[in-house]
């Protein structure tokens, strides 16, 4: 009688398995393809670290236009831009959203070059961005693209353009390398450029006497401060000390410079989140506690732009905050 029993159970349980492992098996060939299918390297959108997941439609680097009016973005889209890129994963692309609208238009297609972050001309009629390695400008509506540096054996990303036009900022790396040999200037027509000083994601002061950059620490390879480095070159740079143990990155002033706003990861807890600074170093608060990249001040300085990131779904989206950290909602209605 117990043999019998145990006949049968083991019956059962293999006739349990077997159903199992059939519809498992569809369920996970399903899931692979959707996974295929959607997935795209966020490598190229520079969140920072690399999100675990690799989805499209994924935006980074949100940049204010200087009467406040749009915001411009780089974006993956889950439609291909083009023929040649339809058995592909996806692309990048220089997008600019209306804001009164909730009209989005693709100013420049990028294909799978990296895209890194842009910024507009003090006027208003241009954007400046980096394009596989090199730093282009093209007009707000989308026309006469021009490369503005010219060694191809470099790389050049995080362009920030001055006050009055007439440069614009950008770190230098060696290519094939992680060493940035710090930040340049290039004159907005392409024809000359000169070095700055050894500091990386440069943003210009309203008034265009400083650059703001950061610099890792020489006996700390985590921490990194912000430094002023004032054009004119009589003048010594000086420090200033943000949130310790910590890794701060792309700052970004306020229209009146008497506030910064980061995006800095914990030594010790790994969160990627938005803080903001007062310029004399005083009034660090944290903005976001569910994670934030790249923030950039309106033009009037009451709203902060920022990149929302999903863990969970492996996306980014352009968030909008006021500049306290309340109201947080997303850019698009």
């Amino acid at each position: 009688m117990n043999s019998t029993l145990t006949y049968q159970y083991l019956l059962l349980l293999l006739l349990v398995s077997g159903i199992v492992l059939i519809f498992g098996c569809n369920v996970t060939e399903v899931e692979k393809e959707e996974t295929e299918e959607e997935r795209v390297c966020p490598a190229d959108m520079g969140m920072f670290p690399p999100l675990k997941n690799c989805y499209v439609s994924s935006d980074s680097y949100p940049s204010w236009s200087p009467d406040g009016r749009y915001i411009a973005y780089i974006s993956t889209n889950r439609e291909p831009f083009s023929q040649e890129a339809k058995d592909s994963v996806a692309s990048l692309g220089l997008y600019v959203y209306e804001l009164a609208t909730d009209k989005k238009t693709l100013l420049h297609e990028g294909g799978f070059y990296t895209m890194s972050s842009q910024a507009w001309s003090p006027d208003g009629q241009w954007l400046t961005f980096g394009l596989g390695k090199q730093i282009y400008k093209i007009r707000a509506d989308g026309s006469h693209l021009r490369r503005l540096t010219k060694n191809d054996d470099r790389a050049y990303f995080n362009p920030a353009w001055s006050p009055d036009g007439e440069w614009i900022a950008y770190n230098d790396r060696t290519v094939g390398g992680v060493k940035n040999t710090g930040t340049w200037m290039v004159d907005s027509r392409g024809l000359s450029n000169k070095y700055l000083y050894g500091i990386a994601d440069p943003v210009w002061s309203s008034d265009g006497n400083h650059v703001l950059g950061i610099r890792t620490l020489a006996y700390n390879d985590v921490e990194r401060i912000f430094i002023r480095v004032y054009i004119e070159s009589y003048m010594q740079p000086d420090t200033l000390s943000v949130r310790d143990n910590a890794i701060n990155t792309k700052p970004d002033y306020s229209s009146d410079d008497a506030q910064i706003v980061f995006q800095s990861q914990g030594r010790y807890d790994g969160d990627i989140d938005i803080w903001k600074i007062n310029a004399d170093g005083t009034g660090l608060k944290r903005l976001t506690f569910n994670g934030g990249q790249h923030p950039g001040w309106s033009p009037g300085g009451s709203t902060i732009a920022y990149v929302n990131i999903d863990y969970f779904e492996g996306r980014g989206k352009i968030w909008l905050m006021d500049s306290d950290g309340t109201n947080r909602r997303p850019m698009r209605r």
